[in-house]
């Protein structure tokens, strides 16, 4: 699952770079949503340090897609 949410990302940031972001729409909730849900697992099966870690990753796309959200209020 978290493979599955970096690459979302890597594709995501690939496609601004060819200059196709008005045609896309922001994967960053969904890559929220998939972090969540391993943490989640991680803390059922008593992973509770590798569930931590997440956090930080959880928090970096959820500044990304305010970051996101604020640069289409200045457009």
């Amino acid at each position: 699952m978290i493979s599955n949410a970096e690459r979302i990302a890597k594709e995501y940031q690939q496609e601004i770079k060819r200059g196709n972001i008005l045609h896309l729409d922001c994967p960053y909730e969904k890559i929220i949503e998939i972090y969540r849900e391993v943490k989640k697992r991680f803390e059922s099966i008593g992973w509770k340090e590798e569930s931590n870690k997440l956090i930080d990753s959880i928090r970096y796309y959820k500044e990304k897609k305010l970051r996101k959200i604020e640069s289409k209020k200045i457009d």
